[in-house]
């Protein structure tokens, strides 16, 4: 929340403030235009909440309300959220009857959309804008790989032995603490003189660490972080400069988190490749439509945003003239243009290179132009000499 702000305070006249805790209240949200605070504090807090019903609120603004149904989990039992307070955000409504109210999402499942409006109290809405969260510029690669961090990753330690300080600015996701500290550990184990340009961000780590990996990421003017590896801690609200590159050690347990993790990239337009790493062990714990996509014997583009867009919008993504070898591992196999090849990312090239087909045996069920630098191999290859 604190680099929103930053970004908000961009604006001018505009004053924004985070509000964490009621004496942050006390000192700060009297005298700016927009507050930033967590539905733990503006719904759950009783002393908070009494306390901003003295204040002139105009609009609330919801942002990533997809998360009131993966978070808040109004769908289960209340004891079962990992957020409990995100189901109760609609309560504000009652706080402040005469205030509009602004829901934003990017990655909103059609299933989950009616649940929310309820949730939100907003049934009747009178505006609705929908646009498609497909992002044409990122390509989807699904490979499966050994139960074997080392053997699974050696690809990445080669690329950076290769073009070190000038690899790829890269996110890698995993599922959990442990596979960011193991991946971690065993990258600046192979390629110790790197280890400044690489760095972990989960729960766990300092605040000062945070802040700093953060900082990086949303410069353009620094580059030195070439890989970040993480845990979805690193997600909502980083606008994440110059990179083009993520892979998702393991299929998130939702679409919606598969699509915000590979969202982190390519916000400027730019061709980029999500790598989506999975082995048997990873399939437990998944909702049925990742399940799905993993799959699937066509196009993961479709079969992903099948979740979340209309018929006529699908037929849209389906008729696309975007080549083929931009779309996805299956398409590109279709592809026919003869120049495949050079128009990989070295992120691709990388994990082709090292990671072979693998069969599993196992039932998913249990369980182009100057201004793109550091971007394709001979780009790279040129900056080098």
């Amino acid at each position: 929340m604190e680099d929103q702000v930053q970004r908000i305070q961009k604006t001018h006249f505009v004053s924004a403030e985070y509000i964490g805790s009621n004496s942050d209240f006390d000192v700060k949200a009297r005298s700016v235009d927009v507050i930033l605070a967590s539905p733990e504090l503006l719904v759950g807090n009783k002393t908070c909440r009494d306390n901003i019903q003295s204040l002139n609120v105009k609009v609330i603004v919801i942002d990533e309300f997809h998360t009131i149904a993966t978070w808040g989990a109004v769908d289960k039992k209340e004891e079962e959220a990992f957020r409990r307070w995100f189901r109760h955000i609609g309560e504000l409504r009652s706080l402040f009857p005469a205030a509009a109210m602004l829901a934003l999402s990017a990655t909103c499942t059609q299933k989950m959309l009616k649940k929310i409006l309820k949730v939100l109290n907003m049934t009747e809405c009178p505006n609705f804008v929908s646009v498609s969260p497909n992002k044409q510029n990122i390509k989807y690669v699904f490979k499966k790989i050994e139960h074997n961090i080392e053997s699974s990753m050696l690809w990445l330690v080669e690329g950076l032995l290769k073009y070190k300080e000038k690899f790829p600015r890269t996110l890698v996701y995993c599922k959990s603490i442990k596979d960011v500290s193991l991946i971690y550990n065993y990258i600046i184990s192979e390629v110790p003189d790197l280890s400044r340009h690489i760095e972990m961000f989960h729960s766990e780590t300092t605040n000062e660490t945070k802040l700093a990996v953060i900082h990086q990421l949303t410069q353009k003017d620094d580059l030195m972080l070439r890989v970040v590896v993480a845990t979805s801690a690193l997600g909502m609200g980083i606008d994440v400069e110059e990179c083009h590159s993520v892979v998702l050690y393991g299929p998130p347990p939702t679409l919606v988190d598969l699509l915000q993790e590979c969202g982190r990239i390519g916000r400027d337009g730019k061709d980029s490749v999500a790598v989506i790493l999975h082995h048997s062990y990873h399939y437990q714990n998944l909702d049925e439509e990742v399940k799905t996509v993993l799959k699937s014997s066509k196009c993961r583009r479709m079969a992903i945003m099948t979740n979340f867009v209309s018929t006529t919008e699908l037929n849209e993504i389906g008729s696309s003239d975007k080549a083929k070898h931009s779309c996805c591992d299956f398409c590109e196999k279709c592809c026919n243009c003869g120049n495949c090849r050079q128009f990989k990312l070295v992120l691709e090239k990388c994990v082709e290179e090292d990671i072979e087909e693998i069969d599993f045996d196992s039932d998913l069920s249990d369980g182009e132009s100057d201004d793109t630098v550091l971007y394709y191999e001979s780009d790279f290859l040129e900056s080098a000499e």
